[in-house]
């Protein structure tokens, strides 16, 4: 039996021979547009692999370190768990997960707001802070790292060209109909 695949690190991508009998069957399809996309998901795949491995040494999910980051780094030093749910584009649930765990071993605290008790503020603890300090030049250096074998010119290209199809897909969300909630809760499994 021919195979149809080719195995690139721990990701399998369509062989050739594969995309071009799919190709023949549907001639709208354009092959590179799909090594392109296939690329990108497989590489979007091993950097989040990479990153999760690093932020699992220290017991955090990518979900936890966003929301530390995102306290640690507001000029306030505290946020509503509404206005991290919408930035991080999870579902309040979703929020209200991490935040437990986080409070659960003593990152971060929560507290009523002195004018709205029904108001509910989070910051970071200095063992957060602390935590933090550990972490982020590991995570750093993991994707300074992975981005080792590009050459400043062609990190700009990059961006560049990925903005673009950011942009484009971006559009095409805005112009689908409304997610399901499977869809909306995507990120979900970063808790």
């Amino acid at each position: 039996m021919k195979k149809n695949t080719a195995m690139v690190g721990h990701r399998t991508l369509a062989s050739d021979a594969c995309l071009t009998q799919i190709a023949e069957r549907h001639p709208m399809m354009e092959i590179d547009t799909v090594k392109v996309a296939q690329r990108l998901r497989r590489t979007a795949a091993l950097i989040a692999d990479g990153v999760a491995y690093q932020l699992g040494r220290y017991d955090l999910s990518e979900g936890r370190f966003a929301v530390l980051m995102m306290l640690y780094h507001h000029p306030d030093g505290e946020l509503q768990p509404g206005v991290m749910a919408d930035r991080l584009a999870v579902t309040r649930a979703n929020i209200s997960g991490l935040l437990d765990g986080l409070e659960r071993d003593s990152l971060i605290v929560r507290r009523s707001h002195s004018d709205d008790r029904r108001r509910v503020e989070v910051r970071v603890t200095d063992k957060a802070i602390d935590l933090l300090d550990r972490v982020v030049p590991g995570h750093f250096g993991v994707l300074t790292d992975l981005m080792a074998g590009l050459s400043a010119d062609e990190r700009a290209v990059l961006i560049t060209l990925l903005d673009k199809i950011a942009e484009r897909a971006g559009a095409r969300e805005a112009a689908s109909p409304p997610a399901s909630p499977a869809a909306v809760d995507r990120l979900a499994s970063i808790a």
